[in-house]
């Protein structure tokens, strides 16, 4: 009988063993695949970020780039018009700020529309004041159009108005006199001003930018979504990495800025760049978004991988609790004094276990601990004492937390309680101890209680024997 019972209790061991190994092994497969799914998801989620930054790169500057088509439109047609009155001999300042101003109203993203004489004086155009008129004749883009007959549609760099005195983006075009001699110039702009507003109705995170850049990669305009000072119009600083970017392409590309951009933001940006027009339109997003995306996805598959390994946990002792019955019923008695011993010592551990967040509210409790407060563990985690103590005893508790999360290390206290399943009292030596996330700050305190209500009343009896 010993043999047969000793033979059966190396089998249940073994495969007992069995069990472990293959859960063992089961977690480490499923733990290396969780950090391999959290890589891949760096991974994934900068390439997707990048290609997000990149279709909005675009999507902007082709919006930008028709908006510019646009101002070459009505640019060729006030040419064309200033032209025809000339040949008529019927160019007035009457007659040709009307018909500027009617286009202005059909293209109401045009700030200003004015023309010139051929000295360059600003002689056209709606808030034109003829007795003082503004010359544009030391203008490059004025000496370019009036040099060569051939040029189209010039862009000129940001400049600031003559009459305005804000900073406009500005395109001209050549007049002509009948004779195809320079007659002046016919030119539209729009505040600077008015494009960063334009910029900002796309709501990016805080942190990003969106730059818009002419031929020469002067900054046109420039809007970020938070507090960092804006670059100065016509800064032509570009980080080492934007540099590196452009040598390889520079019609479009995505690269990672690091902290050598001008304001010191590390972002990754996406570029565009209009082969019709000459300007770059650059997005970017900052980096600490970007990483921000990946741990909330890490923290998913890390809360699945925890689920499974608890889910394998409670498996494990499932599989391992029925082989131990499996012995139980083979040898009966020794298994019936085992269990009743197992039970008498789990029945009799006195502690108390819990879990707090630094704002006292619970986080996860044992049974005993279910026990003391009359409620099951989940209508207990995510409350606080308030909800089930006097307001007196909540306070005591809360103030014991305080205690030990200022010191920085363990406190000790005592303290009497009642049971709230059979309102038995009892004399309690609570330990709570700080608990500490990786950066080194508070995340919770861990309670345990231990029922020493016998030796305090055996302490307090000694004591009255004494004084007798």
């Amino acid at each position: 009988m010993v043999f047969i019972r000793n033979s059966f209790l190396a089998g249940m061991k073994k495969k007992l063993t069995l069990v472990l190994v293959a859960a063992l092994s089961i977690g480490a497969l499923a733990t290396i695949v969780a950090i391999a799914a959290i890589m891949y998801l760096h991974r994934h989620i900068h390439d997707e970020q990048s290609e997000i930054v990149h279709n909005l790169a675009r999507t902007i500057a082709n919006t930008v780039e028709q908006d510019v088509a646009g101002f070459d439109f009505v640019l060729q047609v006030s040419a064309d018009e200033i032209e025809r009155q000339l040949l008529a001999r019927q160019a007035t300042y009457e007659s040709v700020t009307t018909f500027l101003s009617k286009q202005q109203d059909r293209f109401p993203k045009i700030d200003l529309l004015r023309a010139t004489d051929p000295e360059g004086a600003t002689v056209y155009g709606r808030g034109v004041d003829p007795a003082q008129r503004a010359s544009l004749a030391q203008r490059d883009y004025f000496k370019q159009l009036k040099e060569n007959a051939e040029l189209g549609m010039v862009i000129s760099e940001p400049v600031i108005g003559k009459i305005s005195q804000k900073w406009i983006w500005l395109m001209a075009r050549r007049l002509n006199q009948p004779d195809r001699s320079f007659a002046g110039l016919v030119y539209a702009s729009i505040f600077v001003d008015d494009l960063v507003k334009r910029f900002e109705q796309f709501k990016l995170v805080p942190g990003s930018a969106i730059s818009l850049r002419d031929q020469n990669m002067k900054v046109v305009a420039r809007t970020t979504f938070d507090a960092t000072p804006p670059l100065p119009v016509g800064d032509n600083r570009l980080s080492e990495e934007l540099r590196q970017a452009l040598s390889q392409s520079s019609k479009s590309g995505t690269y990672q800025s690091g902290v050598s951009t001008a304001d010191g933001v590390s972002r990754i940006y996406a570029y565009q760049r209009s082969e019709k027009y000459g300007f770059t339109l650059l997005v970017g997003i900052p980096d600490a978004y970007v990483t921000n995306l990946w741990i909330q996805q890490s923290a998913f598959v890390a809360a699945l991988l925890v689920t499974f390994l608890v889910g394998l946990l409670f498996g494990t002792r499932l599989v391992t609790r029925r082989i131990a019955e499996q012995l139980r019923a083979d040898i009966h008695a020794t298994r019936e004094a085992e269990r009743a011993l197992l039970k008498t010592l789990v029945q009799s551990i006195p502690n108390l276990i819990w879990l707090k967040n630094p704002d006292g509210v619970y986080l996860a409790c044992n049974v005993e601990f279910e026990h003391f407060f009359g409620h099951p563990a989940d209508e207990i985690v995510g409350k606080t004492d308030n909800d089930f103590l006097p307001p007196d005893l909540a306070k005591f508790f809360r103030d014991h937390d305080r205690a030990a999360m200022a010191a920085g290390k363990p406190t000790v206290n005592e303290e009497w309680i009642s049971y709230a399943s059979d309102g038995h009292r009892a004399y309690l030596v609570t330990t709570k101890t700080p608990m500490y996330g990786p950066d080194g700050s508070v995340i919770g305190v861990l309670g345990v209680s231990q029922d020493i209500t016998e030796q305090k009343r055996t302490e307090v009896q000694l004591r009255e024997n004494e004084e007798r």
